[in-house]
């Protein structure tokens, strides 16, 4: 199991248009993002475009790396899982 989390903010909004921005940001979503994530080829799509920006990252500080990867494995995952 991959997990990924995509966090879209929008800041300064006042308390009386926090309700409707909410509404907006999940239509958004909708409208634009459901059919892709919904097709049979995205997960695997989707990992192997993760791995090669990894690859292609190598100089990054090796927390960051990890970190990423902590992200992908999710909750719960030991090694060897």
């Amino acid at each position: 199991t991959i997990h990924y989390r995509f966090l879209r903010e929008k800041h300064f909004i006042p308390a009386g248009e926090v309700a409707g921005q909410q509404r907006e940001l999940i239509r958004i979503f909708m409208d634009n993002s459901l059919k892709y994530l919904a097709h049979p080829g995205f997960p695997g799509n989707f990992v192997r475009r993760k791995v090669l920006e990894i690859k292609e990252k190598k100089s990054w500080p090796g927390d960051q790396v990890q970190k990423i990867l902590e992200d992908l494995r999710g909750p719960g995952w030991e090694a060897g899982d």
